[in-house]
């Protein structure tokens, strides 16, 4: 009989055991697949990141806007300069210098990070090599008090995990030649190296964007770059020389176009015919002068006479009279027109500045402004219902995105504008966001979580909970990582788990 209840007694042991290890074995395999996406989500979050820096040291070497010692191949001798010979950058508020000190240009989000946020510690590092020809920015993910090392996991270097992001950051990112500007994104293997090799890393993440003049294919404002072929312009195509300073030619410029028809041509010795002529000085014309078609004058243009369109008379009769009242269909100003009223009854150009009196108006059907325009009020529709003001609140019914037209901003906007995501503990502080008419979000979704299950055999699955939300304090949220102690029942801090925190402004 004893035997008997030895065996019972056995087999409920037995029976006991296969049933935790079966339950483990299925909550081990959920929490790996769970930890594994939150992984993937953190990988995908910084991988985006190197791209929009990337993006943005390419769009910083490449601005054509910039010329002098602003422009980065001019700067490779000047000191104190973004690109100057050997400059190294911490962080990526050299990218967005309006951002910080409220002048130069901005590359890059104001709201962007300043440190990656895969592990914990690390920086960003850009080094500059600048030749006046040739850039090359090094970008490192590298831990802020250890070049060496680069993304942890645990406090180990993670190599694996490095790789991932550059994977993922490829696999978004255009590496191919672009305007002779090329991203690399590598994880050094310096496996055999010693520790003390200068070029030893340890999961650190490189992005090497390198620019070469002497490789791109097309022609640069700053003239680093002359024509290696003839230069074909497409019908219906303009080349504006108005700000050029010379232009020398040794035979005729000829319209292919017109051969044979119009004969169209500038000939600096001999005969030459043009339809349309823009002139941005003075033009000097000894007798007078017919003109069949269009003429534009920028500079001075001294008539002893009126200025008629003969195709105009009778009810139109558009015509200029120094010293009488002019009429005019179109007006172009390529300087300053200063007038108490103004009305167009077609399309007027602008090159130039408008000055009209504060206690005047500006009619016109349609405007094609090149220059600048000086408004004392708001432009405004004539209900008054949808208006701008530069220097006061305006409002538009919608805004058009797309070059198409294809989408309006209004269906687009999401309430929910991510500011950023990062990696924190039990007891961190993160800084609540400035959401300008809205309010800051956060959401936590777990990467390391402990559970305590006793010191006894049996478990209560009732009291197996885990908390994970935010305090407010002051000007930060602190985060509470809790879980239940299974031998006392009482909620205590998990001190060795980790959270990804997803910060947002939301916008009602």
């Amino acid at each position: 009989m004893n035997s008997l209840k030895r065996q019972r007694g056995a087999a409920a042991m037995f029976t006991a055991f296969f049933l935790i290890a079966v339950s483990s074995g299925i909550m081990l395999s959920m929490k790996k697949k769970i930890d594994e996406e939150r992984v993937r989500n953190a990988v995908g979050v910084q991988a985006h990141r190197l791209i929009s820096i990337s993006t943005a040291i390419e769009r910083f070497i490449n601005d054509g806007d910039l010329t002098g010692t602003d422009n980065p191949l001019n700067q490779h001798n000047v000191a104190g300069e973004p690109f100057e010979n050997g400059a190294e950058h911490i962080g990526i508020d050299w990218l967005r210098e309006n951002c910080v000190s409220g002048t130069g240009k901005d590359y890059i989000d104001c709201k962007e990070y300043d440190i990656p946020t895969i592990s914990h510690g690390l920086q960003y590092r850009s080094v500059i090599e600048n030749d006046g020809d040739d850039i090359k920015v090094t970008l490192y993910v590298e831990d802020a008090t250890d070049p060496k090392i680069g993304v942890t996991t645990d406090g180990v270097p993670d190599k694996l995990l490095a790789l991932q992001v550059i994977d993922s950051a490829e696999a978004k990112s255009n590496i191919t030649n672009n305007s002779s500007t090329i991203e690399y994104f590598d994880v050094p293997d310096t496996r055999g190296m010693a520790v003390t090799d200068p070029n030893y890393r340890d999961a650190v993440i490189v992005v090497t964007i390198s620019y070469e003049s002497d490789s791109t294919p097309f022609i640069r404002q700053d003239g680093r770059k002359t024509w290696k072929g003839d230069q074909v312009v497409e019908t219906g195509r303009d080349v504006d020389l108005k700000n050029l300073t010379d232009l020398e030619l040794t035979g005729e410029v000829i319209d292919m176009n017109s051969v044979g028809i119009q004969d169209y041509k500038i000939d600096l010795d001999g005969f030459s015919k043009v339809n349309d002529l823009l002139i941005d000085n003075t033009l000097d014309v000894a007798n007078d002068a017919t003109l069949n078609s269009n003429l534009f004058v920028g500079g001075s243009a001294i008539i002893a006479g009126d200025i008629v369109d003969p195709n105009s008379a009778g009810a139109a009769n558009y015509k200029i009279e120094w010293d009488n009242e002019s009429k005019l269909k179109r007006l172009k100003v390529a300087e300053t027109l200063t007038t108490d009223n103004f009305i167009a009854t077609n399309d007027s150009f602008f090159g130039g500045n408008v000055n009209i009196d504060a206690t005047k108006s500006l009619e016109l059907t349609s405007m094609n402004l090149l220059g600048n325009a000086f408004i004392h009020g708001v432009l405004a529709d004539p209900s008054l219902d949808y208006f701008f003001d530069m220097d006061g609140i305006s409002r538009f019914e919608d805004i058009s995105i797309g070059a198409a037209g294809d989408g309006l901003l209004s269906e687009r906007l999401s309430p929910y504008s991510m500011i950023g995501a990062i990696i924190v503990k039990d007891g961190d502080l993160i800084p609540k966001p400035v959401c300008t008419n809205g309010e800051p979000k956060i959401i936590l979704n777990s990467r390391t979580e402990t559970h305590s299950f006793g010191d006894g055999l049996l478990l209560n699955y009732n009291q197996n909970f885990y908390f994970k939300y935010v305090e407010s304090a002051g000007l930060n949220w602190r985060v509470k990582l809790q879980t239940v102690n299974m031998a006392t029942g009482v909620l205590e801090s998990d001190v060795n788990g980790e959270v990804v925190a997803s910060i947002y402004c939301y916008y009602y």
